[in-house]
């Protein structure tokens, strides 16, 4: 855990990560969260929280904004008002990036 939040009124989180459901073949760990442009694991990133005004929007943003990383994913984000998401890239030492 990295930390809490407290949900405003009408606010919903929804979180997507690699740190629960994982394998490890040949000493290499591959997510379950598959990039639909290239057909593989993604890479990069260890989590993204994100919250909204819906629980649809977060749930489906927070695997959109996982897939997309940090270098996309503020574009995206940019396009959905009353959303704000908090990043993890899948590095030491942590580091967290927060819209």
């Amino acid at each position: 855990m990295i930390g809490t939040l407290q949900l405003a009124n009408r606010m919903a989180v929804a979180t997507s990560g690699n740190y629960e459901q994982f394998m490890i073949i040949d000493d290499q760990r591959y997510t379950h969260i598959i990039d639909p442009l290239t057909g593989h694991p993604v890479k990069g990133m260890a989590g993204v929280t994100v919250i909204s005004t819906s629980a649809l929007e977060a749930d489906a943003l927070s695997t959109a904004l996982f897939v997309a990383g940090l270098r996309h994913g503020s574009a995206i984000l940019a396009q959905c008002p009353n959303t704000h998401a908090l990043f993890v890239p899948d590095k030491q030492p942590i580091e967290i990036w927060i819209s």
